[in-house]
């Protein structure tokens, strides 16, 4: 009832690592997408979508062995794969005036209101051979793409290898 037929999408990616020394990098990434129209499937509430563009983008700074050896810091700051244009056609229905069932198509953009930012500091350290400890904050502006759904983060993690 959902299905939007048959559609193609072409994904291209970017990658790109840049070691400032031993002990200290930069990974830049991004993803461009693109999805042809097409036509939903018979008795599908989707009637058709436009051509999609999507992207997403992160930047990242990685360092080691800071205080301790072994120990990681990360810094990064990302886009999460986000619609940037593009619609589809939703199948209404309605009776006219002689009691007849009418179908038309109703189109609506995809494009969310919000751009999900995410910013996140992230630290671990081995605590023995064992054991690593990790301590992550993170700042997400517009989660899920939704203008104003601000999320923040505090977690730590302890790892126990047996």
């Amino acid at each position: 009832i959902l299905s939007l037929g048959q559609n193609n999408t072409e994904v291209v990616g970017f990658s790109l690592g840049y070691r400032m020394d031993r002990d200290r990098s930069l990974l830049f990434n991004s993803e461009f997408a693109h999805t042809k129209a097409g036509q939903g499937d018979q008795g599908s509430l989707f009637a058709a979508t436009s051509s999609l563009q999507s992207r997403s983008w992160s930047v990242t700074y990685l360092q080691q062995n800071i205080w301790k050896a072994n120990d990681h810091f990360a810094a990064s700051i990302k886009q999460p794969l986000r619609l940037s244009s593009g619609s589809a056609a939703i199948v209404t229905a309605s009776v006219d005036e002689q009691g007849y069932a009418v179908y038309d198509k109703s189109w609506s953009s995809l494009v969310p209101d919000g751009r999900e930012i995410d910013m996140t500091l992230t630290y671990r350290v081995p605590t023995n051979k064992t054991d690593v400890l990790s301590v992550q904050a993170a700042y997400l502006k517009d989660a899920l793409n939704m203008a104003g759904y601000n999320v923040t983060r505090l977690g730590l993690l302890w790892n126990k290898s047996f």
